[in-house]
């Protein structure tokens, strides 16, 4: 029904840095937010609480997440490109809800 991709600094859930989320249905009446959104953890403009914010975005398959880790962070292997290719090909498609 929902997930949530986090990039944190260590193994404490409230170390993350960036934060992707999906929600299949609101999980309340009155929820305002894109289902799908990300957050980042910092301050942005003159609120102090940018992780509050909800950038709108859409679903975002997991090697997505994993591409932008291994080209930021590091290259584990030379032929990362094909392996995560090879796996978004075809999100669109086994996507449930759309």
């Amino acid at each position: 029904m929902t997930y949530q991709y986090r990039l944190q600094r260590n193994h404490d859930p409230n170390s993350w840095l960036v934060r992707w989320e999906f929600l299949r249905e609101k999980p309340r009446a009155n929820y305002d937010y894109p289902l799908a959104h990300i957050h980042v953890n910092g301050a942005v403009a003159d609120r102090a609480d940018g992780h509050r914010l909800h950038f709108p975005t859409r679903r975002v398959p997991l090697e997505f997440v994993l591409w932008l880790l291994i080209v930021d962070v590091t290259s584990l292997s030379t032929d990362w490109r094909t392996i995560l290719s090879d796996f978004i090909e075809g999100f669109e498609e086994r996507q449930t809800v759309r």
